[in-house]
């Protein structure tokens, strides 16, 4: 199992959840836990205290997770989860966030990491780092091809996909180019953004998820899928 660190209280909704039910409650841990093999890179965006991305670490061996989280507290929490797992060498902390430039913003915070947000309205702000995806890759050198987006950012989702041009671009080209020599699993490996419900790929699912109407993935890059 994995190790999840979080504040010890059960009036916090992570807490409680993971303690109530023993696990993260959305569908999508089934659909990960299917389809994550050791070799994935995944980019897990508005990490929080890193549920996803600590589960899909536990299955990594040469891949690597890089989890953005920009606030502290659950950064702090995310830090210390991937000390106590032993996950330091396939998950990184990323403390920023991602947005349609480098710079810095305010974000609106509470108790509840979930709903923290640059939209938010209420009276508690941090000061939080805020990188451009494609600039991110670029200064930290990041060749991989990625398998995984995971993409959560109450609200900023379009001005980070904005500023990820090249990055998507990039993907696209790598997985519509893949050959069965070198992209064996390719459909279990299908770089998405869970945004724009434009698409849906059944394709892409692990058979143990079969489900009578596709996997609701959107902007799915299988190859299959756009033919």
């Amino acid at each position: 199992g994995v190790r999840v660190s979080v504040a010890p209280s059960i009036q916090l909704m992570t807490g409680y959840i993971l303690l109530e039910q023993e696990d993260w409650f959305e569908d999508e841990m089934d659909f990960i836990r299917a389809l994550i093999t050791p070799e994935m890179n995944v980019f897990d965006i508005g990490a929080n205290h890193g549920v996803i991305g600590l589960t899909v670490a536990n299955q990594l061996q040469s891949g690597h997770v890089w989890a953005f989280e920009p606030t502290i507290a659950p950064g702090a929490m995310l830090a210390r989860s991937i000390a106590d797992n032993g996950f330091g060498d396939r998950m990184t902390w990323i403390h920023a966030g991602l947005s349609d430039s480098d710079g810095s913003a305010e974000i609106s915070i509470s108790g509840n990491s979930e709903t923290n947000s640059l939209y938010g309205t209420g009276t508690q702000k941090e000061t939080i780092a805020l990188y451009g995806l494609d600039a991110f890759i670029a200064r930290e050198n990041i060749e991989a091809q990625n398998d995984l987006f995971k993409l959560y950012a109450e609200g900023e989702e379009i001005n980070i996909i904005a500023r990820g041009h090249a990055f998507f671009t990039d993907q696209s080209q790598r997985s519509a180019t893949a050959s069965s020599a070198t992209r064996p699993a390719l459909a279990r490996s299908c770089p998405m953004i869970p945004l724009l419900p434009t698409a849906s790929c059944s394709t892409c699912l692990p058979a143990s998820l079969t489900r009578p109407k596709p996997w609701p993935v959107a902007a799915c890059l299988c190859r299959r899928a756009r033919r």
